[in-house]
């Protein structure tokens, strides 16, 4: 007489494809997780609006912070470089541009670190206008170089 528990925990093991075992990412374990540009912008960027968000609650809490690909509407002054971000104070709304603030060419050294320096310079940069700011002037007093 078969028990069903028996069965059923038997069948779980065979359950693999052909009995070839449990299959392992496409990259296997030895080599690295691919890199993936979108997801590592918004963990840079997202990560540095939460820690703002975090320094300055009452004024950024209504504020709604979106990650495009790039301008869809035209900008309504003339733009002779890039356009980075976009602010727009009277709807509480700062859009960033994934594609432009990673093919800026203006790093003196081309590698992670400087770009993701570079990512969340904008961030600081962008609340900082929306609050009408200078970008060193949104740390908190106890951070190393602020001298206020």
């Amino acid at each position: 007489m078969h028990n069903s528990r028996s069965t059923a925990r038997r069948r779980g093991v065979h359950a693999n494809r052909h009995g070839r075992g449990m299959r392992s990412p496409v990259s296997g374990p030895e080599l690295p997780i691919l890199y993936n540009r979108i997801a590592a912008f918004d963990r840079v960027a997202g990560g540095t609006v939460e820690y703002l968000r975090s320094l300055w609650p009452g004024e950024l809490d209504r504020v709604r912070f979106d990650f495009v690909s790039i301008p869809v509407t035209p900008s309504p002054e003339p733009v002779t470089e890039p356009q980075l971000w976009r602010v727009d104070a009277a709807n509480h709304r700062i859009t960033f541009y994934r594609v432009p603030l990673q093919r800026s060419g203006k790093l003196h050294v081309e590698d992670a670190a400087h770009r993701r320096m570079f990512i969340e310079y904008a961030v600081y940069s962008a609340v900082a206008e929306y609050l009408g700011k200078e970008p060193w002037e949104l740390l908190p007093p106890e951070a190393p170089g602020h001298h206020f």
